[in-house]
């Protein structure tokens, strides 16, 4: 979160300002990587404690954006990357049940001749196929077994009833005796891109489930971990603080967030042994993650295209704190027979620096570090502060492919970071953006970011104000002394969630009455 350093390198593209890319002499790969409810502070890169050197390797070849900005759950940051336009728009609360006057950017970089890949967790309404996808292999639904999708340890129902996989439209049981999800779908990606046209530029959207609870992970990769968290999560929480400063990517002008009241003293837990054992698993799969992603990437060294790659790594919300789903707690973690979760102890860790976690529109929840490689065009080494949001992606690649927004369609809602990725351009100014969450205990979330200054409600403590630039881990709630900062935002987030009612209701009603109509 320092200040971004010189940009080096330059675009082979030439940049019209405010519009796509012209003159390409080759257009360029897309890899977009996606982790489940990673914490912020997890990657190695990050001065973290787990071992992930591939996405090292990425921060160190790219750029690391530190105000990167979710949706807070897995649904609708899903659907905001695909379709670029804001969840709140296609629905209320947190479930797309349908995409409503919108396309997908599988579609359009498809129509602009791309090959188009999907492996991994879906979410969102139909299948990837029926949205652009040329291959897919995945989950649809949310979550499942990593190690035995489809076999008898499945989910509470009161979150899933059932879990479904898909090969190309069509259902699919993996084989529960060869199979870890993180493994298949990285190697259903490979195989898919070793099925592309020849010279054909490809999109690949690999969307791990890893480490979305169950936390499942091969015993010996656990193992690897099983004395480094016999500390507890007070002591590693401190830890991870103490690295970010040390890395640069935080200053010490800005406190660490107070440890969640909700969190027991670590020296008053009961069952350390247990804890650190879920958090070895959290670890394990994070590493097994980053393995893979070296995979994909010696893949693409080997058929001679990472440099002509621009690949993106995140995360789709923050850590899950949803421990009404521990459903085995009399068995160790990490099992294909068992289902735990990582206790909020080790919760609040992995959030370092920020205060609370997925579904909360508080930082821990809406914010993920951002990696963007892509050789001789992305400045190497830098550390980027500018404020970003997921929205962003689709306008970006359509300027990277060179393809045009279809007109008739709802309005992107985010806009083309890639003259301030690449230099090559003048970098646009932060939209305002917007979040909001319906869901479970935190019935009623809600936050506006006019940057630098954030309004975020929630249905406890009502409107907090934070300025973001002198205070990102939200510790300072400025509502009483800025009162007229305060009104200005929820005026602003007002108008956009009356917008976005309207919205809903008028695709909703059209689509109703073109059914009823055919």
């Amino acid at each position: 979160m320092r200040k971004q350093s010189a940009i080096v390198g330059a675009s082979i593209f030439q940049v019209a300002a405010g519009a796509g890319l012209v003159n390409a002499e080759s257009r360029p790969n897309i890899v977009f990587i996606l982790a489940d409810d990673m914490g912020w502070s997890d990657p190695g890169f990050l001065g973290g404690d787990i071992d992930t050197p591939n996405i090292n390797r990425l921060a160190q070849q790219g750029t690391l954006f530190t105000r990167f900005y979710n949706h807070a759950k897995c649904t609708p940051s899903r659907s905001s990357l695909l379709t670029g336009v804001h969840f709140h728009r296609q629905t209320a609360g947190h479930v797309v049940d349908q995409f409503c006057g919108v396309t997908t950017i599988a579609k359009e970089l498809k129509s602009a001749g791309y090959y188009t890949v999907c492996s991994g967790k879906w979410h969102v309404p139909d299948q990837p196929t029926d949205w652009g996808f040329d291959r897919y292999f995945g989950l649809l639904q949310g979550a499942a077994n990593h190690f035995d999708p489809c076999g008898t340890l499945q989910l509470d129902p009161r979150c899933y009833m059932r879990q479904e996989y898909a090969l190309n439209g069509e259902p699919v049981v993996p084989d529960g005796n060869t199979f870890y999800s993180t493994d298949a779908y990285t190697q259903y990606a490979l195989d898919f891109l070793n099925e592309r046209p020849a010279n054909q530029p490809f999109f690949l959207y690999l969307a791990y489930t890893a480490p979305h609870w169950p936390l499942q992970a091969p015993e010996e990769l656990i193992q690897k971990y099983a004395d480094k968290y016999t500390n507890g999560w007070d002591r590693l929480r401190s830890n991870r603080y103490e690295q970010l400063l040390k890395c640069g990517i935080f200053s010490s002008e800005w406190k660490l967030s107070p440890r969640d009241p909700d969190v027991v003293d670590w020296e008053k837990w009961p069952q350390k042994d247990d804890a650190a054992r879920c958090m070895a698993v959290h670890a394990a799969m994070v590493d097994r993650m980053d393995q893979q992603i070296g995979r994909v990437l010696d893949y693409l060294e080997q058929i001679g295209e990472l440099d002509n790659t621009l690949i993106c790594f995140t995360s789709d919300n923050g850590v899950s704190a949803e421990l009404l789903y521990d459903r085995t707690p009399e068995r160790p973690a990490g099992t294909a027979d068992s289902f735990r979760l990582l206790p909020l102890g080790f919760c609040n860790a992995v959030t370092t620096p920020f205060i609370k976690y997925k579904t909360w529109n508080s930082n821990g929840g809406v914010c993920s570090p951002l990696v963007v490689c892509w050789p001789g065009r992305v400045a190497a080494g830098r550390i980027d502060d500018i404020p970003l949001n997921i929205l962003d992606f689709f306008p970006t690649f359509l300027a990277v492919a060179g393809a045009e927004y279809p007109q008739g369609l709802r309005p992107l809602d985010g806009q083309n970071i890639l003259p301030g990725l690449t230099g090559q351009g003048a970098r646009s100014a932060p939209k305002p953006m917007f979040f909001q969450m319906k869901y479970g205990r935190h019935v009623d979330q809600k936050a506006v970011l006019d940057w630098p200054w954030k309004a975020w409600f929630d249905s406890t403590n009502g409107w907090k104000l934070f300025r973001l630039d002198q205070d990102p881990t939200e510790v300072n709630d400025l509502a009483t002394a800025h009162p007229e900062v305060l009104k200005k935002l929820l005026d602003r987030y007002q108008k956009f969630d009356a917008a976005a009612i309207l919205d809903q209701e008028t695709y909703y009603t059209n689509n109703a009455q073109k059914q009823q109509a055919e």
